[in-house]
Order: structure tokens, then C-alpha cells, then sequence
């Protein structure tokens, strides 16, 4: 009788184990695994969000600092002309240098003319205008080359630094413009540009940033008398 009363319980618990999960298990068990989901797509979406300000932050900054070096790269490559001179004044710069310009045809051509740094207003953006020769060597005057939209900023600004002889000391002013064809031949110390600073203020993701950049002229950056 005890074997059999044991066999009896032994298969009760059998047949109890083999019934699986209950209701409520498996309401709780599909809970957790939703809050588990429900985790997972939070933490990846956190993660994108950061991987989308880490890309916006880069790009801005970035775009500006490429503008600098373009703006840089030409200030120091100014060729030695005399029939487009260097016109320098607080929000723009314009100077002589290499442009591409686009013909009657459609081509692209590389040939001698004016570039023009500034702040498109209305736009908030940072552009650099070529013009050809032709429209180089008269009044200076914007949007009526080939214009390239650098990078989004709120304001401009250049200063231009040359020796004072008055008070025999090295400084900074707010516009230039060197000697161009059928003025004055003579050269003075005080007449050559040495370097060119520009600030250059934008919003990154509701910051205001400002960058700086000074750049000291090479000699050769004077315009020779023909």
C-alpha cells in the first residue's frame, strides 16, 4: 500500500509539472520582455539622438573651419597684379587670385580674376564670389560671379594690420585697399599689407561660437607697378 500510495503522488506531481506556465506567468513573462523592448528602443534611440547632435556639432564647426582654410589658402596665394587691386574692408575682402570661371560654351575654365569673401545677409551664409578677369578689374561689386556658399554663420568681420609710421609702432585697422594701376608708384613701408584677421561668429545648436584666424601676408602679396 505505501508503494502505491507513493507511485500516486509521484505521478500527481508528474502530470502537475507537466501542465507548463499559467496564466499569470505568462502575463507576467510577457511584461518583462516588454520592458525589456521597450528598454532596447529607448537606448537606441538615446544613442542615435547623440549620434545625430555628435554629426550636426561636427559639420557646423567643421564647415567653417574649411572656410577659414580656403579663405587662408587664397590670401596667401595673392599673385603679383596690379589691375585688381586689394580691397579690404570690415565685413568683405575682395583681392586678386585664381577663379573658375564658367564660359559662354558651358566649360569651366581656371584663369586670372577677383575673389570676394562675405556674408550673404539674408541667407546668414559665408560665400566666396569668383569673377573673371574682365569683371575683376572694375568696380567692385557682388553677385555677379560664380558664388560658392561656404558655411552658415551670423557675422563677419576683418581687420588689417601695417606699420603706423606716425607712431612708429605695428597695428590693427578696419579697411585696406592697396595701390592699383595709375596711382602713386612709390613704395612705402606703411603701403604693405602684412596680415589679415578675421572673426568669423555662427550658432551651433543654440551656441554662439566665434573663431579667429590671423593671417600674416607673404611679401610677395604686394602688387608689382607694370
Amino acid at each position: 500500500m505505501v508503494c502505491g500510495f507513493a507511485g500516486l503522488r509521484v505521478s500527481q506531481l508528474n502530470r502537475q509539472t507537466n501542465k507548463g506556465f499559467t496564466l499569470v506567468e505568462l502575463l507576467v513573462t510577457a511584461s518583462i520582455l516588454m520592458m525589456i523592448g521597450a528598454a532596447i528602443v529607448s537606448s537606441f534611440a538615446g544613442g542615435l539622438k547623440v549620434h545625430e547632435s555628435v554629426r550636426d556639432f561636427g559639420r557646423v564647426r567643421g564647415d567653417v573651419l574649411l572656410s577659414l582654410e580656403k579663405l587662408e589658402r587664397d590670401l596667401r596665394n595673392i599673385p603679383r597684379i596690379s589691375t585688381i587691386g586689394f580691397n579690404g574692408e570690415k565685413g568683405e575682402v575682395s583681392f586678386a587670385g585664381l577663379v573658375t570661371v564658367v564660359d559662354t560654351d558651358g566649360e569651366s575654365n581656371t584663369s586670372l580674376g577677383r575673389i570676394l569673401y562675405y556674408l550673404d545677409g539674408k541667407k546668414k551664409l559665408l560665400v566666396k564670389e569668383e569673377q573673371g578677369y574682365s569683371q575683376g578689374i572694375l568696380d567692385i561689386k557682388k553677385k555677379k560671379g560664380r558664388i560658392s556658399e561656404l558655411a552658415p554663420i551670423e557675422g563677419i568681420g576683418f581687420k588689417y594690420y601695417y606699420y603706423d609710421p606716425e607712431f612708429d609702432t605695428y597695428t590693427w585697422k578696419d579697411s585696406w585697399k592697396l595701390k592699383e594701376e595709375g596711382e602713386e608708384e612709390e613704395e612705402k613701408e606703411e603701403d604693405i599689407l602684412l596680415g589679415v584677421k578675421v572673426e568669423v561668429k555662427f550658432n551651433d545648436r543654440g551656441e554662439e561660437v566665434a573663431f579667429v584666424r590671423t593671417v600674416f601676408m607673404p611679401t610677395a602679396e604686394k602688387p608689382a607697378v607694370q
